[in-house]
C-alpha cells in the first residue's frame, strides 16, 4: 500500500515539474472547456483524467458534437490520449 502511495505522489511531483496539472484539476479544466462551447449545448459528457490517457464518456446529440469534445480535449492532452468513448444519440434511434 505505501509504495502505491509513494508511486502515485512521485508520478504527481513529476506531472508538476513538467508543467502539468494534476490529474483532477485538468479533468475541471476540460469540462469547463466542454460547458463554455456553445456546440455542445444539450451534451451530458463525463471527463477522466488519468496518467496516461483522457477519457471522455457520456452522451452527445450527434457527430458535430462528438468531433468538437475530442478536438477540445486533445486541446488539452499534452501527452495523454483522448479515448472518446461518447454515444451519439441520433445513432441510438431505431431504424436508422
Amino acid at each position: 500500500m505505501l509504495s502505491l502511495l509513494l508511486a502515485f505522489l512521485s508520478a504527481l511531483a513529476a506531472a508538476q515539474l513538467r508543467g502539468l496539472p494534476p490529474p483532477a484539476e485538468l479533468a475541471g479544466q476540460i469540462e469547463k472547456a466542454l460547458h463554455e462551447d456553445p456546440v455542445l449545448t444539450g451534451s451530458h459528457i463525463l471527463v477522466r483524467v488519468e496518467e496516461a490517457r483522457i477519457l471522455l464518456s457520456g452522451t452527445v446529440m450527434n457527430r458535430k458534437q462528438q468531433t468538437a469534445a475530442d478536438r477540445i480535449a486533445k486541446s488539452f492532452a499534452v501527452n495523454r490520449t483522448v479515448i472518446n468513448k461518447l454515444v451519439v444519440q441520433d445513432e441510438r434511434r431505431p431504424g436508422r
